[in-house]
């Protein structure tokens, strides 16, 4: 009695199995999953900014403004932006005009508009930068800060138009950087 019902549901498992396997909802669901998926990480690290920063608000599904004006957007590392960085690590980031955006080593990207100081670090991207797309107005500087426990210390700058492929950590100030002004008018405190 015991191996025939055993024997039953082998044969049922066979069947779903099968089914599972030849249906054609399956791809779709597999390709939505892929959107849930990035759709859950953009939600998650938006909340998880909104929570670090006090005063901040959502103004959009991916973007945050936070106390001080400064706006940022999130794009996952599940993105097709951030696949394509991960395999070419010497491609741009494709940041939009007039737009100041930095990349992590796992290929999230950060994408600034407002002039402002942005204390990334506490934001949790210390240490964190691996590509620096800078494609504000034509001669718009971006200088980047290292907070060193007392004082923020100059690591580096740029101008529009500027593009770093990836820098391995360390291998220059950038990727020290706990701040990022904008626009180069507004200096941290």
């Amino acid at each position: 009695m015991l191996r025939r019902s055993l024997s039953k549901i082998a044969a049922i498992g066979v069947v779903i199995a099968a089914a599972v396997a030849f249906s054609p909802s399956v791809n779709a669901s597999a390709s939505s999953l892929n959107a849930v998926d990035e759709v859950g990480t953009v939600a998650a690290e938006v909340d998880r900014l909104l929570m670090l920063n006090p005063g901040a608000e959502q103004v959009s599904s991916d973007t945050i403004r936070f106390s001080n004006g400064a706006e940022v957007t999130f794009t996952p590392a599940s993105s097709s932006a951030s696949r394509r960085l991960l395999k070419d690590t010497d491609t741009w980031i494709d940041c939009e005009y007039l737009h100041l955006c930095i990349a992590d080593q796992d290929a999230n990207i950060w994408s600034f508009f407002k002039c402002q100081f942005v204390n990334i670090g506490s934001r949790g991207w210390s240490d964190r930068i691996r590509w620096i797309e800078n494609n504000q107005s034509r001669g718009t500087g971006a200088v980047f800060y290292n907070w060193t426990g007392s004082r923020w210390e100059w690591v580096g700058g740029n101008t529009a138009y500027y593009w770093s492929g990836w820098m391995s950590a360390g291998s220059n100030g950038f990727t020290w950087a706990d701040g990022v002004d904008v626009c180069n008018n507004h200096p941290p405190a």
